[in-house]
């Protein structure tokens, strides 16, 4: 959560949703890596060509985006790994561990924060941004939202690479939606 915020206030929404949408591959990668786990081929084809489109959207960008990019990758190494400890110690309660990883995050970042700031509207708005948050629609609607709203508008190698790592999301959808139509 810590890198969240802070790469959204270093980069554009839309290189944090679009490198956010990595979360799964990322985890593969790191089950491989980690605890032996085998993906499928195409699943790894996928990952790649997303890896590649994140590559393009953060390398070609000719703002000052960089830093903020790295905390969304950060953020979703983050984000794999807990999804990694959890279908490793799965005997750990999911709600307890996320409270208290907040906890934590909310007394870190508790001397930093002036909470007089905050307005009424602002906290309206709250779980509306926590909604949005968990949706699996956020990559694609994020940019277009906060373009929509605050005229927020992604350089073209955010558009190429998000376009790259949607395709490669979407493709492994469809495989995966498919095999598990099949008879068995």
């Amino acid at each position: 959560m810590l890198c969240f915020i802070s790469a959204l206030r270093q980069t554009t929404v839309a290189d944090v949703a679009i490198i956010t949408a990595l979360v799964p591959f990322i985890t593969a990668y790191l089950g491989w890596a980690a605890l032996r786990e085998v993906s499928k081929h195409a699943a790894v084809l996928a990952s790649t060509t997303a890896l590649i489109g994140v590559a393009l959207m953060a390398g070609v960008s000719t703002d000052d985006s960089a830093i903020g990019d790295m905390l969304a990758v950060l953020m979703a190494v983050c984000m794999a790994a807990m999804i990694l400890i959890r279908r490793r110690y799965g005997s750990i309660p999911a709600l307890a561990s996320t409270c208290l990883a907040l906890i934590f995050c909310a007394a870190a970042t508790l001397p930093l924060a002036s909470l007089t700031t905050v307005t009424a509207p602002d906290l309206a708005l709250l779980p509306l941004m926590e909604t949005a948050l968990i949706t699996a629609l956020e990559a694609p609607l994020a940019p277009l939202w906060v373009w929509l709203a605050f005229g927020e508008t992604p350089e073209a190698a955010t558009l190429i690479g998000g376009g790259v790592v949607l395709t490669a999301v979407l493709a492994n959808s469809v495989r995966a939606n498919r095999q598990a139509s099949l008879p068995r």
